[in-house]
Order: structure tokens, then C-alpha cells, then sequence
């Protein structure tokens, strides 16, 4: 996964946290020359406030965090354009404009989304799937055509015994201890 879509997508963040992410991703393109004393200068944080944020990410350390970064950094600066992903194109575009704007906007997005898959996540969600006698899909409104999509395709392959269910995500979690498997799309 790229450490930079893995930082942006991170809710849980605290404030602290927020700030030293924002910071990284603004710098990728120096993350070979950063360190720690800049970090905490710019960022306004502390030494053990900035490791606490490397341990977070997964790394031992400040050094194999912009290891990383450097690794990911031409991919990232390249998938994160300066296409409005909200507004593509104008209404002013010609249509040869609009095509490649499209185009671009499915390009980039397969890509950021191929960046935030975790290989060994999905091989245990698919392990669970195939031995779990039963799967529920539970959904918010907007995203109910993609939950009966998947409903179809695992029909397609006979895993028909799943109920689909439409169901508003709320501050309570909800817990089903008799199914082995649940997928919880939001």
C-alpha cells in the first residue's frame, strides 16, 4: 500500500497526527531530504509526538518511514494530479476534452485504489467468505446498487445463501457472533 493514499484516508487521526500527515504529504517530493528536526520545527510537534505517528503507520521509525516515503513518492506525485476529481471537466470543454478528462479520472482512481489494497487483507477476507456458511452485506442507501451487484456476482458463482440487507450506519456497532463473515460497506 502507499504509505501517502494510507496516511490521507486515515479518519482516526488526531489533530497531531492530522497535521504531521498533511505535512508529509505536502513534502513528498523531499521526503529523501526531510528529518526529524524539520518535521518537528515546521509541524509544531514533538520528537516523541512524531515517533508515536511513525509507530501509528507501522514503522519502527522516523528513517524507515521516509524510506518508504521516497519508495512511494514518484507513484504518488504521479496518481495525485491536478484533475478536480469533483468536476472534471467544464461546461465550456469540447468533447475530445471531456473523453480525455473522463478517461483520466477512471485512470487515477483505479490507481489510488489499487495503492490502498492491502494483498494480505484480502486474501483472509476471501478465506473467510469461502468458509463462512453464510455472508450479510449491510449498506447506507447511496452505496445499495454496489451491495446488490455483489449479491449477483456471487450468485454468478453459486454463493447464493446471503441476505442483503439495507441498514443505516449509526454511532452503536452492532455485533452478529452466529454468521463468520460480514462485510459492512459505508
Amino acid at each position: 500500500m502507499n504509505v501517502f493514499a494510507w496516511m490521507q484516508t486515515r479518519p482516526d487521526f488526531s489533530t497531531t497526527e492530522q497535521t504531521i500527515a498533511q505535512y508529509l504529504i505536502e513534502n513528498a517530493h523531499r521526503a529523501a531530504s526531510l528529518d526529524a528536526e524539520t518535521i518537528m520545527r515546521e509541524c509544531y510537534v514533538s520528537r516523541a509526538a512524531l515517533y508515536r505517528f511513525c509507530s501509528r503507520c507501522g514503522f519502527s521509525g522516523l528513517r524507515s518511514l521516509l524510506l518508504q516515503m521516497n519508495a512511494d513518492a514518484a507513484e504518488w506525485s504521479e496518481n495525485s494530479d491536478s484533475l478536480n476529481f469533483s468536476y472534471p471537466f467544464t461546461e465550456q470543454d469540447d468533447l475530445s476534452t471531456i473523453v480525455s478528462s473522463l478517461q483520466k479520472d477512471y485512470s487515477q482512481s483505479i490507481l489510488m485504489t489499487q495503492s490502498l489494497i492491502v494483498p494480505e487483507s484480502l486474501s483472509k477476507a476471501a478465506a473467510a467468505m469461502r468458509k463462512a456458511s453464510r455472508i450479510l452485506i449491510f449498506t447506507s442507501a447511496s452505496n445499495l446498487p454496489a451491495a446488490q451487484s455483489f449479491r449477483f456476482q456471487m450468485a454468478e458463482i453459486n454463493k447464493t445463501d446471503f441476505n442483503s440487507w439495507l441498514y443505516w450506519v449509526f454511532k452503536e456497532k452492532t455485533v452478529y457472533n452466529e454468521y463468520r463473515c460480514v462485510i459492512i460497506n459505508t
